[in-house]
């Protein structure tokens, strides 16, 4: 099953799946579903779909390195996004 394989074995860039990127994969697997239809049937299935929020709130060591990353990919997500 699809949802249960890592996004990133299917060339995006993030860890979990969100539903414009399981109608891509589906898409590029021969199955013409659109995003409105993907959310639909998770829906009804009973799974729930939530947006991943961008934000690091952490006091660690690492915190500035993390809000640059967050804040780049931001920025570069839109980009991305008009690729596919």
């Amino acid at each position: 099953m699809l949802l249960k394989r890592d996004p990133k074995a299917f060339g995006f860039l993030k860890g979990r799946w969100v539903v414009r990127d399981i109608s891509k994969a589906l898409k590029s697997e021969g199955v013409d579903i659109s995003p409105t239809q993907v959310h639909g049937i998770l829906r009804d299935l009973g799974l729930s779909y939530k947006r991943p929020k961008l934000d690091v709130k952490s006091d660690d060591h690492s915190y500035a390195r993390k809000e640059r990353e967050v804040r780049s990919y931001k920025q570069i997500a839109p980009a991305l996004a008009k690729r596919g």
